[in-house]
Formats: structure tokens, C-alpha cells, sequence
């Protein structure tokens, strides 16, 4: 577990974990074919009030990086 800020919030990341969503094809003639969607979340849980949510990568800054501590010095 590493402590980070996920949406501007002190949090614990938990793991990584991998979303899958079906796309259905496009009723539109010439439309797409449909297919599968795969990304990527972070599961944190929240120090203030122990809520445990899932978070996209980008929304996360981890404070023991290198660029984290230098800007807490």
C-alpha cells in the first residue's frame, strides 16, 4: 500500500485493476462493428472517511515519488 492523493484527497492506494466494457455495434449502416474496451483504475481508499473507490491513473499523485518530495521540501 502507498499513500497518495487521489482527486485532491489523502488516500491509500490499494492495487490496480483492469475495467472491460462491450461496445455494441453501431445500428447506423457503414456504422462501427462494436467490440471491447479495456482500461485501466486504481482502487484507494480514502483517509478521511475509509471509503474505498475506484480512481482513473490520472487522477492519482503518489507522495513518496521523487517529483512529490521535492515539492514537499
Amino acid at each position: 500500500m502507498r499513500l497518495c492523493q487521489a482527486k485532491g484527497v489523502k488516500a491509500i492506494f490499494h492495487k490496480w485493476s483492469g475495467v472491460s466494457e462491450i461496445i455494441q455495434p453501431s445500428p447506423m449502416v457503414g456504422g462501427h462493428s462494436g467490440g471491447v474496451i479495456r482500461y485501466a483504475t486504481a482502487i484507494v481508499e480514502f483517509i478521511h472517511n475509509g471509503q474505498v473507490t475506484e480512481v482513473m491513473p490520472s487522477d492519482i499523485i503518489f507522495y513518496d515519488s521523487e517529483t512529490v518530495a521535492k515539492e514537499l521540501k
